[in-house]
C-alpha cells in the first residue's frame, strides 16, 4: 500500500464547469455491539444505536450514505459520525438500527455497496462555509500551486509524481464529463513527522485541486493512503512539533471545520 505524504500550497490557474464526482464502494459491514452505547465517537457525538449512523476510515463527519446490502438488496441512509472499522476485511461499521435495517443482525456482517449521497467531496460534509469559498474563484492570474511531496517515513515505497496537468487546459472529470480546468504543479520533498490537525478526507484527486483554492490555510497537508488506481487523500494542517501546538490549533479551526481533529504524522 502506498503511503505519502504532500504539502500543498495552491490556488487555481483556471476554473471552470466540472462534472459531478462520485463515490461508491463495496465491501463488508459490520455493525457496533451494544456495549457501546452511549460511548463519544470519533466526532464527538454519542453512539446511539437507535438511529442511523455508521462509521467510516475517511469519509467528512455528516457526510451521509446510501448502504445497500448485495445479499438480499436492502437498503437504508445512513449519515457518518465516526472512524472505523479498523478490520482490514470491514468498510463500515453500523448502528445496531441501520443493521436492522439491512437485515445483518443475525450473520453479524454482510457484503454491502455504499453510495455518498449528500456531503461528498472535500469539505463539503465538514465546512459548509467552504462553498461559499468555491463560489468565488480565484482569477486566472493567480499564483501556481506548489505541491511538494515524499514518502512517510517506514512506508518502505517511493514517491509516486502527481499527475502533469492536462496542456489543453481541459481535463476530463472522474465523474466523466469534460471538466475547463488547468493547473500547475510542482514537487518537493518535505519531512513527514510531527503533529497535523485533519480537516477532511476523500477519494478523488481531481477533488484537491477543485477545492485548495477555497481554502485560506498555510501548511496544508494531504496525505495519501493506498494505490495508484484507488487512494484516500487525507486534508490536513500543520505540520507541528508538539501535540500541544496541533491541539491549539485545531481550536482556531474548528468553527469553520466542525469535526477536524488530531493526528500525528
Amino acid at each position: 500500500m502506498r503511503k505519502l505524504l504532500v504539502v500543498v500550497f495552491a490556488t487555481f490557474v483556471a476554473w471552470g464547469a466540472f462534472a459531478q464526482v462520485t463515490f461508491t464502494q463495496t465491501g463488508m459491514a459490520s455493525f457496533y455491539a451494544d456495549k457501546f452505547q452511549g460511548r463519544s465517537t470519533a466526532s464527538g457525538e454519542r453512539y446511539d444505536k437507535n438511529k442511523l449512523t455508521c462509521a467510516h476510515l475517511s469519509l467528512p463527519f455528516g457526510t451521509t450514505l446510501r448502504v445497500t446490502s448485495l445479499e438480499n438488496n436492502r437498503s437504508t441512509v445512513v449519515r457518518v459520525n465516526d472512524r472505523g472499522p479498523f478490520a482490514p476485511d470491514r468498510i463500515i461499521d453500523l448502528s445496531r438500527k441501520a443493521a436492522e435495517a439491512l437485515g445483518i443482525i443475525s450473520a453479524g456482517t454482510g457484503k454491502v455497496k455504499i453510495e455518498v449521497i449528500a456531503g461528498e467531496g472535500l469539505f463539503e460534509a465538514s465546512s459548509p462555509a467552504l462553498d461559499a469559498n468555491a463560489a468565488n474563484p480565484p482569477s486566472p492570474s493567480s499564483p501556481k500551486p506548489t505541491v511538494r511531496q515524499e514518502p512517510l517515513a517506514g512506508s518502505g515505497s517511493q514517491a509516486a509524481p502527481l499527475p502533469q496537468a492536462p496542456s489543453t487546459g481541459a481535463a476530463v472529470a472522474e465523474g466523466g464529463g469534460e471538466a475547463a480546468e488547468l493547473y500547475s504543479v510542482q514537487v518537493a520533498p518535505v519531512a513527514a513527522k510531527g503533529f497535523a490537525v485533519q480537516l477532511a478526507s476523500y477519494q478523488g484527486l481531481s477533488n484537491l485541486f477543485r477545492k485548495i483554492g477555497g481554502v485560506d490555510e498555510r501548511n496544508l497537508l494531504v496525505y495519501v493512503v493506498g494505490s495508484d488506481s484507488y487512494a484516500t487523500y487525507k486534508v490536513m494542517v500543520g505540520p507541528f512539533p508538539t501535540r500541544a501546538q496541533a491541539v491549539k490549533e485545531k481550536e482556531r479551526l474548528g468553527n469553520r471545520f466542525p469535526g477536524c481533529f488530531v493526528v500525528q504524522l
